[in-house]
């Protein structure tokens, strides 16, 4: 079997795959709170692997993680939600498992299963974004990841604010959608609050554009799935901002994630298979 495992701030997604399956698509999966620290998580994750694969031989397994991989792509130096430094999450799991060990950041391996069986299939450019507690995003060309952007942070793009510089995630993040209307996208029905809300997503947006111009954008994390609520405004001000398109001779396209909530996990299905291959 194959196991992936979505370390997210609040919770962590472990699901198990047949590896011998081109296409990602969960056996079995098992939710926990994720601890405060790195060594209880540790700790707690054997239980979590063992219930989702109910005690069958693992191939593999891919394991993301909210934060930026160090530079030879084997750990993580801290996270972008929990107070977790120095994650070396491949020495430790193929330790504790004893089996190969793939790692990604959440957002680009989100990525990679929205291209290639999501949202984006079908399209040779594609732009995931992910709009939960912070903004992150992957690029995949042709159903892979581009090398030159796996290093992207774009929810750290800096813009001029009424109160000054601040980060694009700061006002256009899920967190910052809470934090400005007080309920959560899934329950926030305010048509005017979604117009505003979708001019500040449009901002960073455009400038991404601008420097990747791919075909498809593809919105995931909670509020992605909410997309249906703020799309026209979406369409409009990107439109009206992105002045360039006229000129380049393109369009493109925004979609809602086919698996905003478990895009993550399975991406780490098809990051593992690439190491068993």
């Amino acid at each position: 079997m194959i196991v992936g495992i979505d370390v997210g701030g609040t919770k962590t997604l472990v699901a198990s795959f047949d590896e011998s399956s081109k296409e990602a698509v969960i056996v079995k999966q098992k939710k926990f709170p994720t601890p405060d620290t790195y060594e209880e998580f540790l700790k707690q994750l054997p239980e979590a692997v063992n219930e989702v694969t109910d005690g069958k031989d693992i191939a593999a397994i891919g394991i993301a993680l909210p934060g930026p991989l160090s530079k030879d792509r084997r750990s993580v130096p801290e996270l972008g939600n929990k107070p977790w430094k120095d994650i070396h999450a491949i020495d430790d799991l193929e330790n504790l498992f004893n089996v190969p060990v793939a790692l990604g950041n959440d957002a680009k391996l989100a990525a990679l299963s929205e291209a290639n069986h999501g949202a984006g299939k079908g399209f040779k450019s594609v732009l995931y974004i992910t709009l939960s507690t912070g903004i992150g995003a992957g690029y995949v060309e042709d159903g892979v990841l581009l090398g030159s952007a796996l290093d992207m942070e774009v929810g750290h793009m800096v813009f001029m604010r009424e109160n000054g510089e601040t980060v694009w995630e700061d006002f256009a993040s899920g967190r910052s959608l809470f934090e400005r209307f007080g309920k959560t996208a899934e329950d926030l029905e305010d048509e005017d609050a979604w117009r505003e809300y979708a001019a500040d997503v449009a901002l960073g947006l455009n400038h991404v554009d601008l420097m990747l111009t791919p075909d498809v954008y593809v919105i995931g994390g909670p509020v992605g799935a909410q997309l249906h609520k703020f799309e026209v405004f979406l369409e409009e001000y990107m439109n009206e901002l992105n002045t360039a398109k006229v000129f380049m001779n393109r369009d493109f396209a925004i979609k809602s994630a086919a698996h905003p909530e478990e895009a993550v996990v399975l991406g780490c299905f098809y990051a593992a298979k690439q190491i068993i291959q």
